[in-house]
């Protein structure tokens, strides 16, 4: 979600429009249907790609009180948060290169064509 707001310029009294892109929701989201499809028996292995501390207390409830299997997957440059891996059966660590490494092809048949920008 892009946040717009009127700031001002540092030392000025003018006001800009500035594009903040923030995500907005989307670690409440994560948790609420991971707690939620674990209830209803949707998976056995959570695969999840977060190094976000607001997580713990739903991968807690999926992993201790509903006995489900979390793996976290994060870059290998970032510092696994300890309130997070203590309820992970594994910590996946993957490089930049992976990803560049295995992205699909620019296009797809006629229509889908990969953004310039994932290049």
């Amino acid at each position: 979600m892009i946040d717009e707001a009127y700031r001002p310029l540092v030392d000025t009294e003018e006001l800009v429009k500035v594009y903040l892109p923030e995500e907005k929701g989307s670690d409440v989201n994560l948790a609420v249907h991971m707690v939620y499809e674990a209830t209803q028996d949707q998976y056995d292995v959570a695969l999840v790609l977060t190094n976000d501390t607001d997580m713990s207390e739903a991968f807690r409830i999926v992993s201790s009180e509903l006995g489900k299997t979390i793996i976290l997957v994060q870059p290998q440059h970032v510092r696994t948060a300890k309130s997070l891996s203590q309820y992970c059966f594994d910590v996946i660590k993957f490089k930049s290169e992976d990803l560049i490494s295995h992205q699909l092809p620019d296009t797809i048949g006629p229509k889908i064509r990969r953004p310039d920008e994932w290049k």
